[in-house]
């Protein structure tokens, strides 16, 4: 930039000198032209006037784009057609020279046109384009953002430090997946006196059959017949209380922002759901039914285990809720595919849900619930969740009852033989 005004500064020197010259002769008479001669003399001195106010309207011009550069957050680079770069003007963001003196050698030694030639991955850059990026030959923990937009005549590229909103989004994932196991676990706490009954009721068996297995061998009257006999029963509740802790466990599992996906069958889920919940259904006397096409039994999900369980869990609490207190209580779990979709439908004998409470029911702390009884954040986490794993979650407003759809992505067979290890 400093180059080019300075030669500017020097053209418009010389054409007030030939400007000088000319008025000179012109006034003095010397050598005096012919009339179309002097005319051609006059519209020179006026060609060279208007020349010299443009370029002066020029100059300011480029201090006013200069000033505006310098007070911007970033560093902005001029390159032509093949991403050499033409020149760096740095903004406010760059304050000290030896900074300065990094970036330029990072830009002319060719690293950031190596990072966007990759971005772009052997396509032209033929819109804008937006890309963050990481400066590990300049610094090891901080964070950049670039903006390319392609002209006619080159690329102008526009590159911001955003370390500080990388840490401040990567604080708003934690705490929004600390929020997310709060809502799991507070969904479990609500059943939590269930389930202590639906694992004592087994324990109460077992010990039972131990004293009286204990009784029959005091008294010499204990019979193989019986001894088998007491030994499945024990077996069998012994199994119930592993089955319902292994769900326990799958559903309290905490995750990271970034756990990653895993492969499994959908309705041995609800197996873990179920197990959770259904001392909570059998209290309020709910007849409850999961009902499934026969080639749904072995389809497998891709995604987080732990959320989708969540989702269904909090579906089916939340159906208990409304329910509990009316004549006909009901709830119905349709499992269907379509194309590679499953949708899931949790249907409740309860009334449709009013049109004021619809418009509002994803929002995040809205509840109908009692004080005490939710927090308002289920369904807005739900929904949520269901997207993270590539589906949706909303209202089937068709549907005679109250009726939350969510639906998933079938595993592809490519997929499950990658995640089994078989080449197809």
């Amino acid at each position: 930039m400093s180059d080019r005004i300075k030669a500017l500064e020097l053209e418009i020197e010389r054409l007030k000198k030939v400007n000088l010259t000319l008025k000179n002769k012109i006034k003095e008479g010397q050598s005096l032209p012919k009339k179309d001669s002097f005319g051609l003399f006059e519209k020179n001195v006026i060609l060279n006037d208007l020349v010299s106010v443009k370029t002066n309207q020029i100059k300011m011009a480029y201090d006013k784009i200069e000033d505006i550069i310098s007070s911007l957050p970033g560093i902005f680079l001029i390159m032509n057609n093949v991403f050499d770069i033409q020149e760096v003007f740095f903004g406010k963001q760059i304050f000290d020279h030896s900074e300065k003196e990094k970036w330029n050698n990072y830009f002319y030694a060719d690293h950031f046109k190596n990072e966007l030639i990759q971005h772009l991955d052997g396509k032209e850059a033929t819109h804008m384009i937006e890309f963050k990026f990481k400066c590990d030959a300049l610094y090891s923990d901080r964070f950049f953002y670039a903006i390319v937009n392609p002209r006619k005549e080159g690329v102008v590229v526009f590159v911001r430090d955003i370390t500080e909103l990388h840490n401040m989004e990567n604080a708003l994932k934690e705490q929004e997946q600390n929020l997310i196991n709060s809502s799991r676990l507070a969904s479990l706490g609500e059943m939590a006196g269930g389930i202590a009954h639906e694992i004592n009721n087994p324990l109460t068996i077992i010990t039972s059959s131990t004293m009286i297995l204990k009784k029959l061998v005091n008294n010499d009257r204990l019979k193989k017949e019986d001894l088998l006999h007491m030994i499945d029963k024990i077996s069998l509740t012994s199994h119930r209380i592993t089955k319902i802790v292994a769900a326990m466990k799958n559903l309290s599992r905490s995750e990271s922002p970034e756990a990653s996906e895993e492969s499994f069958v959908l309705l041995e889920l609800f197996d873990d759901v179920v197990a959770v919940s259904e001392d909570k259904i059998k209290n309020t006397e709910i007849d409850f039914k999961i009902e499934s096409d026969s080639d749904i039994n072995n389809v497998r999900v891709s995604g987080s285990r732990v959320q989708i369980s969540q989702i269904i869990l909090n579906l089916i609490n939340n159906a208990v809720d409304a329910i509990a207190e009316i004549e006909s209580r009901w709830i119905r779990v349709n499992v269907s595919l379509n194309n590679h979709l499953l949708t899931i439908k949790i249907i409740d004998s309860g009334e449709k849900i009013p049109p004021h409470v619809l418009k509002r029911i994803f929002e995040p702390f809205f509840t109908t619930k009692n004080i005490g009884k939710g927090t308002g954040l289920g369904l807005s986490l739900s929904r949520s969740l269901a997207r993270k794993n590539c589906g949706d979650l909303f209202i089937d407003d068709s549907a005679c009852n109250t009726c939350f759809t969510l639906v998933l992505n079938e595993m592809s067979e490519v997929q499950q033989s990658d995640d089994i290890g078989i080449v197809v």
